[in-house]
């Protein structure tokens, strides 16, 4: 996607633009469809967890000091005492 933008900037181009849209358009409305059918089918109610915690396109902001309950799983002791 930042290709696409960098050559819209680039080329300052109607045409480019709208291959951008395009390009967009499918992937959102073909591709991803597509995609979360087979993972839900493979994965079950473990992918559907996954799909409402994690956001599609752009990261959630978080402040450093909130951290999710997926993620306290995976911290240990060691890593909270050595910063590592």
């Amino acid at each position: 996607m930042t290709t696409w933008l960098g050559w819209i900037i680039f080329y300052g181009s109607a045409a480019v633009c709208a291959g951008f849209v395009v390009f967009r358009g499918s992937v959102t409305l073909l591709v991803v469809p597509w995609e979360e059918r087979k993972l839900e089918a493979r994965f079950g109610e473990a992918y559907l967890r996954y799909k409402r915690t994690v956001p599609r396109w752009v990261g959630k902001t978080r402040r450093p000091w909130e951290t999710s309950q997926a993620a306290k799983k995976f911290i240990t002791p060691k890593i909270l005492l050595t910063g590592y």
